[in-house]
């Protein structure tokens, strides 16, 4: 696996609003979250925890046991329930009876000042959760995320970094000074990027995508060479030089790994450089296509709409106004 890959695209992916919870849960309880447009990371500190994946299905998935330590992750939200036990009835996330700010509308726009917390007051065991809920800057378009799962499950042995988070966290759900966003903004990014590799590393996706195409080492060269040098007039010739493959070797296997052409791949690659570029910069739209070797203004545009739905100066305003 190309390792300096994997820091390219991982630190592509930027946070832009976050939000750190507290669950404390006696039993019996069952949390519904369901049509939670946001990601969402979910660690068992102490007690018991099932999941289930909740789908319109006639013979519902087995329900997964946690063991201390471990943490579901949701990049962009997913349909679970989360159980005290594996066939425990639930009610939706936002019936908790939640302290703190609301976790309803929670945007780039909206900025914390300070954790939240969620009591459940059952007759039995209890239960400690550590919550976060997240978003990704243009998480609907973000092509990079569509490599990962909808929901995922780390084991406390298969990351060391995991023993990093619970104390990262509790120190987060006590602070209550000024600067706190700012503070955990960072934490947020720290701990989900952290996971997101974690997972990688263990090797486990089977989703067709660029986490995919890591994978194959010819393939992992041709996507080295588009991210690193994403403004070079790359052509299918050129890039199955860089992996020592033939033309229809690559025109075959690349999309059987990543989903999309060598070429369909470039350009997707620079469309989010570009958007990135957009929201975080006040560089010129022309020099940013120059910036990223795109052969026409024309060219670019046509490509901009079709991939975020909007022309560059709309989704400049859209996301600079947000």
């Amino acid at each position: 696996m190309a390792m300096d890959l994997l820091s390219n695209v991982l630190s592509s992916l930027k946070i832009e609003s976050t939000s750190i919870s507290r669950w404390t849960m006696s039993a019996p309880w069952g949390v519904d979250v369901h049509d939670f447009k946001l990601g969402y990371c979910l660690s068992l500190v102490s007690g018991q925890c099932w999941v289930r994946i909740k789908n319109n299905s006639p013979t519902p998935s087995p329900a997964i046991q946690l063991q201390e330590g471990d943490s579901i992750i949701a990049p962009r939200g997913a349909n679970l329930a989360i159980l005290s036990d594996p066939n425990g009835a639930t009610i939706p996330l936002d019936s908790l009876p939640w302290h703190g700010e609301t976790f309803q509308g929670l945007s780039s726009s909206i900025k914390p000042s300070s954790a939240m917390q969620v009591n459940w007051q059952g007759e039995g065991p209890e239960t400690q959760l550590l919550g976060m809920a997240f978003t990704f800057q243009d998480h609907q378009n973000n092509f990079l995320l569509s490599s990962f799962p909808d929901f995922f499950i780390l084991k406390q042995h298969e990351s060391s970094f995991l023993r990093l988070i619970h104390p990262a966290m509790q120190f987060l759900i006590h602070d209550h000074s000024p600067g706190y966003f700012a503070v955990a903004m960072q934490f947020s990014e720290l701990i989900i990027i952290g996971s997101l590799r974690a997972y990688i590393l263990s090797n486990k996706t089977s989703s067709v995508g660029v986490l995919k195409g890591m994978q194959d080492k010819s393939i992992a060269k041709v996507l080295t060479a588009i991210h690193h040098t994403p403004h070079y007039n790359w052509t299918l010739p050129s890039l199955a030089a860089q992996a020592n493959l033939s033309r229809s070797v690559l025109s075959k296997r690349f999309p059987e790994y990543v989903g999309v052409s060598p070429i369909d791949y470039l350009n997707r690659w620079r469309i989010h450089l570009a958007s990135e570029k957009l929201v975080n910069t006040k560089e010129s739209l022309d020099s940013i296509i120059k910036s990223l070797g795109f052969e026409t203004d024309r060219t670019f545009r046509r490509l901009f709409k079709q991939h975020k739905g909007l022309s560059p100066s709309q989704y400049r305003k859209q996301f600079n106004s947000a």
